[in-house]
This record gives structure tokens, C-alpha cells and sequence, in this order.
């Protein structure tokens, strides 16, 4: 007859399924960009104190498509 897995080993099992289901949803990126324009992005997360990639992650939040296909996110202040 199996032995039943100790609650402890289940739990752990379950948050890592939830953790692998999360990590399907996610993008991982590594992005080239300008001097210009990394200094310009280093200017306003530091503006704001906060990491570029943060800055980033939060100009993609707000992102959107137009009908003509132009991409544009809504100004907003970085937190």
C-alpha cells in the first residue's frame, strides 16, 4: 500500500507548480540599446528611484495598439 507524501512535500510541490505557471506568463528579455538612449532611461528611473527595468516594465504595462497599428503608452509618472 503507497505511504501518503507528508503535507509539507505537497505544499512545496504546489507552490511550485504555481510558480511554474507564473514563469509561463513571463518574458525575459535582453535589450540593446543606445548610449542616448540608455542614459535617458538610466535619467528617469533614477528620477524616480527605480531601476531601468522597472521604468521599462511599467511604460509595457501601459502600452497599447492603435487601430493604424502605431504603438503608444499614456504619460504617467514612474513609481
Amino acid at each position: 500500500m503507497p505511504r501518503s507524501a507528508p503535507l509539507g512535500a505537497l505544499q512545496r510541490h504546489e507552490g511550485w507548480l504555481v510558480q511554474r505557471r507564473e514563469q509561463l506568463d513571463e518574458l525575459h528579455v535582453e535589450l540593446w540599446l543606445t548610449a542616448d538612449t540608455s542614459r535617458k532611461l538610466g535619467t528617469i528611473a533614477a528620477g524616480a528611484g527605480l531601476i531601468p527595468e522597472q521604468v521599462l516594465s511599467q511604460i509595457a504595462d501601459r502600452a497599447h495598439m492603435n487601430d493604424d497599428g502605431t504603438v503608444t503608452a499614456e504619460p504617467f509618472t514612474p513609481h
